[in-house]
């Protein structure tokens, strides 16, 4: 009986070990530059903060990618090296708004305080490298809301100076592109495993 056993737990282990394709290597996926010109500190912001997310999404779910340097016309031109599949993202267009506000004064120091809701559309676009045909298209749309300080003032009874706070709309342009850069991950994910 203990032969017996042996011999079968051999056999099931030999099978396991053949059961690994060592021949098989995750999908390789390039992300492409855009091919547009920004006009604002806003939209660069967006277009880096998407691309950077995407990849970091894409890696941690396993896949193996790449920024592919390159637009989708010099790809088209030059190629794009050992990539199974390339992906777009066009379009970008932040938008930033603040909506109400409060101002809140001491002796010395004024606060107002706003809520800024930003939002972000893009087209998603896969492309197959070898081939450079597209696969699939997504229009993304995400927004964010959040209540920060806008703008400072420090002064007295003569003198009074306002700073105004610009980085929160960068931060919130980050955490939406973050955001649209999941959904982003998620429909190339479904898309490449649909293939």
């Amino acid at each position: 009986m203990k032969r017996l056993l042996a011999a079968l737990c051999l056999l099931w282990i030999s099978g396991v070990a053949f059961a690994f394709d060592t021949t098989r290597r995750p999908n390789r996926i390039g992300i492409l530059l855009s091919a547009a010109d920004f006009d604002s500190e806003g939209e660069t912001v967006v277009e880096r903060e998407v691309r950077r997310a995407l990849r970091v999404e894409l890696e941690e779910r396993g896949f193996d990618v790449f920024d592919a340097e390159r637009t989708l016309d010099e790809a088209s031109r030059d190629g794009v090296a050992a990539a199974d599949y390339l992906v777009e993202i066009a379009g970008g267009d932040p938008q930033s708004e603040e909506y109400g506000g409060l101002g809140i004064a001491g002796r010395h120091i004024d606060v107002r305080v706003g809520m800024i809701v930003s939002r972000v559309a893009a087209d998603v676009r896969i492309y197959d490298a070898q081939t450079m045909q597209v696969i699939a298209t997504e229009n993304l749309s995400r927004k964010r809301s959040a209540v920060v300080p806008t703008s400072l003032g420090f002064g007295g009874n003569r003198v009074f100076a306002a700073v105004a706070l610009p980085f929160f709309y960068r931060s919130q342009y980050r955490n939406v592109a973050r955001a649209a850069a999941r959904d982003a991950a998620t429909f190339v994910i479904t898309t490449i495993r649909g293939q």
